[in-house]
Formats: structure tokens, C-alpha cells, sequence
């Protein structure tokens, strides 16, 4: 696969328009092929960089302090509530929040993995929230974040 720029992939859904609309960067054609599944379907789709990765993946929940750093350039101290997609040998994303920095797109990529997963709503929009992903908005019963929204706004 070569990594570029998104194009309009059909005629009357330009990606750029629509992105616009819903305050969604444009990245990459691989990334922004993830993120319209994500927009249309409302469940969240990762792209990963397949040769980054170590065997297959899997998802679990985070090792207590665990490290991720995610797409956002934080780092990021994981607890067992969390989970994660991983490969055989550490944590690659926050399942349905955010990936991760390693295993991110970039022009050098060649082979891609694509990951679609079912999660229930209410476990991931908090965290969309916390890691700034979509300009969805929730909060806790005070009005101000959620304590999952607290600790994920902690960078380590």
C-alpha cells in the first residue's frame, strides 16, 4: 500500500467536506479510511503499521502501570481497568479511545493492519472525551469529568 492523501473517494462524499464538518483532521488516506467506518458506523476502526507489530493481536486488559504512549505524543500509565489491543509482546492501543505512537501510519508504511471491533458505547465515549478523539462532550454527575475522564487526562 502507498501512503498519501486522502482523495474523494466517491463523487457527492468529499472526505474533506465531511471531516470539516465533524472537526476531523485529515491524515492520511489509510487513517482517514479508518476514521469514516469510525464517523459512519460509530464504532471506533484502527490502523496499525503491520510491520511494527510482533505476532498477532489481541485484546486484554492493561497490566497495572503498564506504559502506552498514544497517538496524542502522551505518554501514558496504564491501569487493569483499562484495555488494550496488543501484540504478543506489549499494549499497541487504548481499545475503542486512541492508538498508539509505535505502531502509527506513517509515509514509510507499507502493509497495514485494520482493526474493527465491537464496543459498548457507554465504555468508550468517556474516553473519546478524555483523549480529545471526537467533539462528543460527557461528564460526570458534579458536571465537571468523570473520574475515568481524570485519569486518563494524567498524562504519566
Amino acid at each position: 500500500m502507498k501512503i498519501g492523501n486522502s482523495n474523494d473517494w466517491f463523487p457527492g462524499a468529499e472526505v474533506s467536506t465531511y471531516f470539516t464538518l465533524l472537526e476531523q483532521k485529515q491524515i492520511s488516506n489509510a487513517v482517514d479510511a479508518t476514521n469514516f467506518a469510525w464517523l459512519a458506523m460509530g464504532q471506533p476502526t484502527h490502523a496499525f503499521d503491520l510491520d511494527k507489530i510482533e505476532g498477532g493481536i489481541i485484546v486484554r486488559r492493561a497490566h497495572k502501570g503498564e506504559k502506552l504512549k498514544t497517538l496524542d505524543g502522551v505518554e501514558r500509565t496504564l491501569d487493569s481497568e483499562d484495555l488494550v489491543v496488543a501484540d504478543h509482546a506489549k499494549a499497541l492501543a487504548l481499545g475503542g479511545v486512541m492508538g498508539g505512537w509505535d505502531t502509527m501510519i506513517t509515509p514509510s508504511t507499507t502493509n497495514v493492519l485494520v482493526e474493527a471491533a465491537w464496543f459498548e458505547p457507554w465504555l468508550f465515549a468517556a474516553r473519546h472525551v478524555a483523549t480529545a478523539c471526537t467533539p462528543m462532550r460527557a461528564t460526570g454527575s458534579s458536571g465537571g469529568p468523570t473520574s475515568m475522564q481524570r485519569r486518563l487526562l494524567r498524562p504519566s
